[in-house]
């Protein structure tokens, strides 16, 4: 299926500076692959592309969070195709909506969602389901279609929120029991991970950062907020979605800290019903994408200004630091 944003009048700001789109059309489809290695394993996926893509435009992959499936960080993937990547943002069998569509019960469903958070197979899936989808875009850009060779699959980019910020970092190569980093995707050469966590093992002390990311060498932006909670725990400190930062030695690192920004928010959710700040979604869209031009684009003008300047269209209050 094939559809058409037509977005008049939207602007993503860059840092504040001007405009960098006024007015884009931005169109996204519908898609499934098939892993029939995986007991045909369904993965399905939602691309946002530009309209008009002159050349083959970089790649990000996105993952969703627990629960969640391929709408999910819409205003990141119109943010992305707006400044000129296409974006995948796939689905995950086994720790997507299907979870909650079932049980009706607050309870049942937070059990249920709990119990596939402890899903040792679910998990594994969930992250082959990352290296499956670029093989995947290989063959899709060369297949007859309307991005048949429009794909720049030397620089692929991966962003992901909560569960999906995991994925992300083990993509990037974090360690992990019995497997260590065999899930690590030497394609992807950076990386946004929304309210991203430690392992219950580290928070735990039963193991150190420095072995768990000692195989991580890409740049990675994380973000999150101060209200950034865990919907399991109730005494969960957000503070702790600052360790993999802090954690990670290889250098690149940057770290963003939205006053007052909650979970739901970086996924492009709401939090019992209340409404987001739109400027905690401005600040991401416009700091990944500063980023990506950095890193996938080798912009070195992004680089400065993600560095420099963008801290200015953040608040007195927020914090924005990189290693």
């Amino acid at each position: 299926m094939r559809l058409i944003y037509c977005l008049a009048l939207i602007c993503i700001m860059s840092v504040g500076l001007s405009p960098r789109v006024q007015a884009s059309s931005v169109n996204f489809e519908y898609g499934s692959f098939t892993d029939t290695s995986r007991d045909n394993r369904a993965v399905p996926y939602k691309v946002y592309y530009h309209h008009h893509i002159p050349k083959p435009a970089p790649v990000v992959i996105f993952s969703h969070g627990l629960g969640g499936s391929v709408e999910a960080a819409e205003y990141l993937g119109l943010a992305l195709a707006m400044n000129g990547y296409v974006a995948f943002f796939i689905q995950h069998e086994g720790t997507d909506k299907s979870l909650w569509e079932g049980p009706t019960n607050p309870m049942q469903i937070k059990r249920k969602l709990g119990k596939s958070t402890k899903d040792f197979r679910s998990a594994i899936d969930r992250y082959k389901d990352v290296p499956f989808v670029i093989d995947e875009l290989v063959k899709l850009n060369k297949k007859n279609g309307p991005l048949m060779g429009k794909l720049n699959l030397n620089h692929i980019g991966m962003a992901g929120h909560s569960y999906g910020a995991r994925s992300v970092l083990m993509a990037a190569g974090e360690s992990m029991p019995m497997i260590g980093t065999k899930m690590k995707e030497p394609r992807i050469k950076a990386a946004v991970a929304l309210s991203p966590n430690l392992p219950q093992r580290a928070m735990k002390k039963e193991i150190n950062t420095d072995s768990l990311y000692s195989a991580i060498d890409i740049p990675i932006f994380h973000m999150t907020g101060t209200e950034d909670g865990y919907p399991f725990a109730d005494d969960f400190d957000p503070a702790t979605r600052t360790l993999p930062y802090q954690g990670i030695k290889a250098s690149d690192q940057y770290l963003l800290v939205l006053d007052g920004a909650n979970h739901a928010a970086f996924g492009g959710g709401t939090r019992k019903g209340q409404p987001n700040d739109p400027r905690w979604q401005e600040a991401v869209a416009n700091g990944t994408v500063l980023f990506f031009d950095a890193y996938l684009k080798n912009d070195a003008n992004a680089k400065m200004k993600l560095q420099h300047e963008y801290a200015r269209s953040l608040k007195p209050t927020d914090r924005f630091e990189y290693k």
